[in-house]
């Protein structure tokens, strides 16, 4: 934990910029899950693991592989789409098979 620490306070060089990640990451995990288990009858803990694994995964490769080809295309904003797409097509898979509910 401390080497990963030090590497990641050598690369990022600010604190802002650490704050920024971890933020974006809370919020692409949290906030598709929290806010369709609320409104959705449908959700499951399926439905909410594959939006947490596809929000992390399309954020990450989205701040790794463009950098500052396309500043337009916001890499948060973007996993908080593929999270809600996601979570919205394995709650209706899975409510239609019956769901993951117990």
């Amino acid at each position: 934990g401390g080497t990963l620490g030090v590497v990641l306070s050598v690369y990022l060089a600010t604190v802002i910029g650490a704050l920024t990640i971890f933020y974006s990451l809370l919020g692409v995990s949290l906030f598709v899950p929290v806010i369709g288990g609320l409104y959705s009858k449908r959700a499951g803990s399926t439905a909410a693991l594959s939006a947490i694994v596809t929000g992390v995964v399309t954020l990450l490769a989205l701040r790794v592989a463009l950098g500052d080809t396309y500043r337009w295309l916001d890499p948060t904003l973007t996993g908080l789409l593929a999270a809600a797409l996601v979570f919205a097509v394995t709650s209706a898979l899975y409510a239609r098979d019956g769901g993951d509910r117990r």
